[in-house]
């Protein structure tokens, strides 16, 4: 097919991204919440993946932070870090996966990777 744009690689391996049923509309009504049975599970799948950290970007979430919310206070208790996407940006939408939305601690150590491969590469 011509005309599409192809897709940006994912910054998670396939292994390391996960789902919930939620939905949020466009102008912020919280169509369908999680079950909490659902997020208990998820934590666990996430706990055992081997995941460093956690980044939460569910759609429309910049406009109600509700679900978004009820999956944070769940996984959380994964003792990971953990970052949420309607906390760095309420106007942008939050499925961007913007660099702003990685976990903090990664974004440290992959920035000193960058900066070890660029001084070793002579620049």
């Amino acid at each position: 097919m011509t005309g599409f744009q192809v897709a940006p690689e994912c910054l998670a391996p396939a292994e390391l991204r996960f789902g919930v049923e939620e939905r949020t509309s466009a102008d912020g009504i919280a169509l369908k919440a999680t079950e909490p049975i659902a997020l208990e599970k998820l934590a666990e799948q996430i706990a055992a993946s081997g995941a460093d950290a956690i980044a939460i970007s569910l759609l429309f979430s910049f406009a109600n932070p509700a679900n978004e919310s009820m999956v944070h206070a769940a996984l959380k208790e994964t003792g990971l870090s953990v970052s949420v996407s309607h906390s760095f940006c309420r106007s942008f939408a939050s499925s961007s996966g913007h660099p702003r939305l990685w976990p903090m601690p990664i974004c440290a150590n992959r920035w000193r990777l960058y900066e070890k491969a660029g001084h070793e590469r002579g620049r």
